[in-house]
């Protein structure tokens, strides 16, 4: 679900390296993480890659998967349901001991591939994809360790008439699966609590402005603008909106963490409302992990670069309390997305259930999970029937300046649901 990749400090096929660098040649507990590694979507498939391998570390660390070690495998979908497809073809045909698939990040890939797991007998966990679909069938294979689209759109409308029963809306999304739909989503939603929007268009991702779509929204006075897309688009049409007079507060999905939209004047941007999985900053587990890799990035930048700045920075990032802080350098705030924590969650499930029920045994794992909560960097976790997870996941969080001035949503939550 976001925004677009900027460069990484620290690769985290170089973490996959060195943890797999001793590793037999077959190993005998292989996951899979199946994500976009090249193309536009890179980003999120680096998040998935740092988290997996992070977590396949630790597990080692602790004797592995009765008594093997993880390897984590990585394959690029590019983000191509046709792609995703093929992919997953060779990788089970490949692998036949898959223990199990850390992926996709978008809804096209994972509805074309799950199938094809579910016949080799393997489980799949997604830390991105919110697609409702993915779930409706429930597959005995599918397991969602993020918010669904539909329960973000719900939960921000619900938020949106508490605060204004007489709230004028205005709605806008990118044209895409994801944008459309959670954007349709909070539209009904909204209908629901009797609240009609004044304004509903989709526009074209990647123009250089949305300046005549702003004058428009800008016309409806709306009080509210909700975004069904990513950061990119986000804060073009937010800076757009302002130029336009307009003074709406703008409502989206957790797309928009990104640099690019940290990096707003906090004089257009603040107030800005996000629903996204629920802080964690309390949570020392999840702390401990972002802060190693952070602290690992801020340190190979300041090798790279060198600059004084550079490393004042770097220092302030390190000692934020924000398991994501958006105050890190932009080549690093990708690797600590919330999708990378739930990468990791997700193979320490997978681990414990496999542990309890035998690495080759998938239905048993699939099953494991829905039986029995699993401890993890997140909390206990649990899946229902259906696939989804039993887990304090959404907040609606608020954008405000943090303490080096620039953007931030962590700590700020205003409203939390289970």
């Amino acid at each position: 679900m976001m925004p677009k990749p900027p460069a990484f400090a620290v690769p985290a096929a170089v973490l996959v390296a060195a943890l797999c660098a001793s590793a037999p040649a077959r190993a005998q507990a292989p996951i899979a993480v199946v994500a976009p590694q090249s193309g536009p979507l890179a980003a999120f498939g680096a998040m998935l890659e740092t988290g997996a391998a992070r977590a396949a570390e630790a597990i080692n660390a602790r004797g592995g998967i009765r008594g093997e070690p993880v390897e984590i495998i990585v394959r690029d979908d590019i983000g191509d349901p046709t792609r995703a497809r093929t992919v997953a073809g060779a990788l089970v045909a490949e692998v036949p001991d898959l223990v199990a698939v850390i992926g996709h990040v978008t809804a096209g890939p994972s509805l074309e591939a799950a199938p094809i797991y579910a016949q080799a007998g393997v489980p799949m966990i997604t830390p991105a994809v919110g697609e409702p679909r993915l779930t409706e069938g429930a597959a005995w294979n599918v397991l969602r360790l993020a918010p669904s689209d539909s329960a973000q759109g719900t939960l921000a409308a619900r938020h949106v008439a508490a605060r204004d029963p007489d709230a004028r809306v205005a709605i806008v999304h990118d044209k895409t699966g994801f944008g459309k739909g959670v954007a349709d989503t909070t539209r009904a939603a909204l209908d629901t609590a009797g609240i009609v929007d004044v304004f509903y268009e989709g526009l074209d991702a990647g123009e250089p402005s949305y300046r005549g779509l702003a004058e428009r929204i800008a016309a409806a006075e709306p009080d509210f603008v909700y975004f069904g897309g990513l950061a990119p688009e986000a804060a073009l049409l937010l800076r757009d909106l302002r130029a336009a007079g307009s003074r709406a507060v703008l409502v989206a999905t957790d797309a928009i963490v990104s640099p690019v939209f940290a990096d707003l004047d906090p004089a257009l941007a603040a107030g800005t409302l996000m629903t996204a999985a629920g802080d964690t900053a309390g949570n020392a587990a999840a702390t401990t992990i972002a802060g190693a890799i952070l602290a690992e990035a801020a340190a190979a930048a300041q090798a790279s670069e060198g600059t004084a700045e550079e490393t004042e920075a770097s220092a302030a990032v390190v000692s934020a309390p924000s398991v994501v802080p958006i105050l890190a350098a932009e080549d690093v705030i990708e690797t600590l997305h919330p999708m990378a924590l739930r990468a990791y969650a997700a193979v320490e499930a997978i681990a414990a259930a496999a542990n309890a029920v035998g690495p080759a045994e998938g239905e048993a794992i699939a099953a494991r999970l829905r039986e029995a909560p699993v401890d993890t960097a997140l909390g206990p976790v649990r899946f229902d029937a259906a696939g989804e997870v039993d887990l304090e996941l959404l907040a609606v969080h608020e954008w405000r300046p943090g303490p080096l001035g620039r953007l931030d949503y962590a700590g700020n939550v205003v409203e939390a649901e289970r």
